[in-house]
């Protein structure tokens, strides 16, 4: 479940994009197989059903999402583009 603000939706993650170094920005990997607890990374996440949400730099209170599980807490991140 992806929750933004008030609102949830069912999500899965679709790709993992890059793994970026927490202190400089940089991306370290490209494509990577698979994620351990505290990394940062880039990934798409396609949406089940509609959900109204914006870009970080432009409403910072829609623009934040956590990824859940059962409960348990995946991933917490920005939105920093969307794509059709």
């Amino acid at each position: 479940m992806l929750h933004s603000y008030t609102s949830k939706s069912p999500a899965k993650i679709a790709q993992l994009i890059s793994i970026v170094d927490q202190k400089t920005g940089n991306v370290t990997k490209e494509h990577p197989k698979a994620l351990k607890p505290g990394m940062f990374a880039v990934v798409k996440v396609s949406l089940v059903e509609r959900l109204c949400l914006e870009l970080f730099k432009n409403f910072q209170n829609l623009g934040r999402v956590v990824l859940r599980h059962e409960n348990h807490t995946i991933a917490a991140g920005q939105i920093t583009e969307m794509l059709s």
